[in-house]
């Protein structure tokens, strides 16, 4: 927890010295969401069947969205940009030369990163329920937290396989490339996934976030109970207890190959 601390705080100190930066991301949260609100105004009133099982409204479906994959691609972006970063100022070899194991350099370093997410996600939906009056009917709290934990973990399993990627590469990740373009175009973050092709549905079940934003708003919109959410929930934890040991496993391998060929600190 100490170690934990350390890295907590040296990406605080990091971000309160770029206060500008800062702003600049709460100016990145409410212009997107002004773009999808006046885009919902050209379809408002209509009855569209895919919406229903979401509230049958457009705006709280892209609203969820959008605050849900931005958090959740954090799990995909932060490893493998934690490695780069630390490539580049030359820390990476000194960091992994301690006694600090592997998994705790990792996820201490990530923890700055998901905390700035969940706020946003909060900045989010409070935008939407302030400005664009956005209500959110009796929400089922547990299950959106379960979902959301869920996909943070499978994820992760991405973001590190894909650390281990940039590791031995640096650069040219087809890992992080393939699974977040698909997951924007395939998942659903701003249109339902069943006004797609029926070939591109089943495709679009192979994905972690096409399930992860269905359990958060069927949780979020529609107050559906943990029992309702219980195939995405299956899913999405046969998906995390596969992927995270592998992103492990391979990290383990990258480090390894990277300090016998010597380029641990190349970039």
């Amino acid at each position: 927890m100490d170690k934990m601390a350390a890295f907590l705080k040296r990406d605080l100190r990091e971000m309160l010295s770029y206060k500008l930066a800062f702003i600049g991301e709460i100016a990145g949260i409410i212009f997107p969401l002004l773009t999808f609100f006046f885009v919902s105004r050209l379809i408002e009133g209509q009855s569209i069947e895919q919406l229903v099982p979401y509230g049958g409204s457009y705006f709280p479906f892209v609203l969820v969205g959008i605050a849900f994959s931005s958090y959740l691609m954090i799990s995909l972006y932060s490893f493998a940009s934690i490695i780069s970063t630390a490539q580049t100022s030359g820390t990476l070899e000194a960091l992994l030369s301690t006694q600090t194991d592997l998994p705790a350099i990792l996820l201490s370093a990530s923890v700055f990163p998901f905390i700035r997410g969940a706020v946003n996600v909060l900045l989010y939906l409070a935008a939407g329920v302030i400005f664009f009056k956005v209500k959110f009917v009796n929400p089922n709290i547990a299950g959106t937290l379960i979902i959301t934990l869920l996909t943070v973990l499978c994820f992760a399993g991405m973001g590190i396989i894909s650390a281990s990627f940039t590791l031995v590469f640096k650069k040219g990740d087809p890992v992080m490339w393939l699974f977040s373009s698909l997951s924007g175009l395939l998942g659903g973050v701003v249109y339902p996934v069943s006004i797609m092709p029926v070939w591109l549905q089943n495709v679009s079940r192979w994905i972690p976030l096409t399930h992860s934003l269905e359990g958060i708003r069927k949780s979020l919109l529609a107050g559906s109970p943990v029992s309702g959410i219980s195939d995405e929930i299956r899913i999405l934890a046969f998906l995390s207890a596969l992927l995270l040991p592998l992103g492990f496993l391979l990290f383990s391998l990258a480090v390894r190959k990277a300090k016998k060929d010597g380029t641990l600190t190349q970039f």
